[in-house]
């Protein structure tokens, strides 16, 4: 019985141990904190990790692996790593990132949203690459545009600008007309000869 608390108690300080020499770590490289992210993953701090992570850009290989081996101990974390994983593709992080990258993270961000029915999912993936454009964002968009219109992302980032491009190019043409039509006011002509 005794040799149970013993190694509980000495875990448990271990643990605290670690936490702190670990936030010690972080703080000698300031804006490389996603650096530490694979260490608070391995001592279980697992929200410290997706903090890590959020702060300065983590490599998504790391962030796609962690989502995976954690799907079904750490779901909560899975989902947040994932995720995580999209944002730093979406703003052109990575080294020799393939497109099988940008998809497996965005399966492991909807694996365990689907298990914990969490809806917002797709609305938050949607929002981070609405957040950013550029050349990360359309490598993302690329392949992830088949898998998002099946579930009712419509429009993809060159069908928003051929739009807007279309509402400039009417709203240009009305604006002249207008202008044509108090012209034709102002001089008595309007409706004249139609």
């Amino acid at each position: 019985m005794w040799l149970g608390v013993f190694q509980t108690l000495l875990s448990i300080k271990y643990l605290i141990l670690s936490e702190d020499i670990l936030a010690d770590l972080i703080k000698t490289t300031p804006g490389e904190e996603g650096k530490w992210f694979a260490t608070a993953k391995e001592l279980k701090l697992y929200e410290l990790a997706l903090q890590l992570a959020d702060q300065s850009p983590c490599e998504p290989k790391t962030l796609i692996r962690a989502a995976r081996d954690f799907l079904e101990s750490e779901p909560a974390f899975s989902l947040g790593a994932a995720i995580a994983a999209l944002r730093w593709l979406n703003e052109g992080w990575g080294y020799e990132v393939t497109g099988m990258d940008v998809v497996e993270a965005y399966d492991l961000a909807l694996a365990p949203a689907e298990r914990s029915q969490i809806d917002n999912v797709s609305d938050q993936i949607r929002a981070l690459l609405d957040r950013t454009y550029g050349d990360g964002n359309t490598f993302v968009r690329q392949f992830l545009s088949g898998r998002m219109l099946n579930e009712g992302y419509v429009k993809t980032f060159e069908q928003r600008t051929r739009r807007k491009q279309s509402i400039r190019t009417n709203t240009h043409k009305l604006l002249n007309k207008a202008q044509a039509n108090i012209e034709a006011v102002e001089k008595g002509t309007f409706g004249v000869g139609h």
